[in-house]
């Protein structure tokens, strides 16, 4: 009897302490609207076509700093370069919290009474003539030290893909916009930053460095609907939400340092500091938690005003 009112408690606490967490991250999200023609939306069909549907997390980040001198202290050069990986999660989390959000998400829109258009029955498109059909990928290309994660069971189109991997596609597709004016035509994008390096040269002293910190951001979050060529309403984040306690070296000051060669006479002399190589340790049921919530979230506080614009 005693273990089982001893697991009881640990159940409750357990359920709190996801309820306040959950809580705190709604606490620092305002969605604000931005756009136009939202009251035509009052008698426009229930028909939703999803164009893209993209998560991107920072996982790695470099930074270098070079500085020659020829000052008459000091003759040389330096530099000190730093790069850091985010540790703790990996790619099947990151398409796990990707697959679940996106799955809320059109669930909330079904829930609504929105029919979903596959991006299959979108290939007659004329817009659609020269861009190609991917499925779900984790693409580490089109962001520098970031993987864009599309949700496994949706597909969409690209126009372009360059030969290092990047995509390309129309940020306002008003072609097709035109040709669907009947479907509400929508596009999600959310962004996770953790690293941050700042790097400094001086060339009066010859000295390069490097410093940095880790901390969970989010820069930028978005949804964006168009109902046919007068209706534009995008959603977005009125400040990025910050998050203590993802990262277990949050507090950490990291540097690299490097200074240039006393004088000589045999010309420039390079010294370079060493490698360093940095760890974003992060607590994996944390960064889940706090980036499937948040954009959660975010969805559920912009499909609500949305929808309200639906058959006022």
């Amino acid at each position: 009897m005693y273990k089982s009112k001893q697991k009881m408690k640990k159940i409750i606490a357990l359920f709190f302490a996801i309820a306040i967490a959950t809580f705190s991250y709604a606490q620092e999200l305002e969605v604000n609207m931005k756009g136009y023609g939202e009251k035509k939306l009052k008698k426009f069909p229930k028909k939703a076509y999803i164009k893209e549907f993209n998560v991107n997390f920072q996982m790695a980040a470099d930074a270098k700093a070079v500085s020659k001198t020829t000052t008459n202290s000091r003759k040389g050069s330096s530099s000190a370069s730093m790069s850091v990986a985010v540790t703790g999660v990996d790619v099947a989390d990151l398409q796990e919290i990707t697959n679940a959000v996106y799955n809320e998400f059109v669930e909330s829109l079904k829930k609504e009474g929105f029919e979903i258009i596959p991006a299959e029955e979108m290939k007659g498109a004329k817009f659609f003539e020269d861009h190609t059909l991917l499925e779900a990928n984790v693409n580490e290309a089109q962001n520098p030290g970031y993987l864009k994660v599309t949700p496994e069971g949706f597909k969409y189109y690209v126009k372009k893909i360059s030969k290092k991997g990047k995509e390309q596609q129309a940020a306002v597709p008003m072609k097709l916009i035109k040709e669907y004016s009947d479907v509400l035509i929508l596009s999600a994008n959310y962004s996770f930053s953790s690293i941050y390096l700042t790097a400094k040269q001086n060339t009066t002293l010859g000295t390069s460095s490097v410093k940095g910190k880790v901390g969970l951001k989010m820069p930028g979050c978005s949804i964006t609907a168009w109902g046919g060529i007068m209706t534009s309403v995008a959603f977005l984040t009125k400040k990025a939400p910050e998050f203590e306690g993802i990262f277990k070296n949050e507090g950490e000051k990291l540097k690299t340092f490097s200074m240039a060669t006393a004088p000589t006479y045999s010309g420039f002399l390079t010294h370079t500091s060493n490698e360093f190589t940095h760890e974003a340790e992060a607590d994996g049921d944390k960064y889940r938690m706090a980036t499937m919530d948040t954009m959660n979230n975010f969805n559920g506080m912009a499909l609500a005003q949305l929808f309200g614009y639906f058959g006022k």
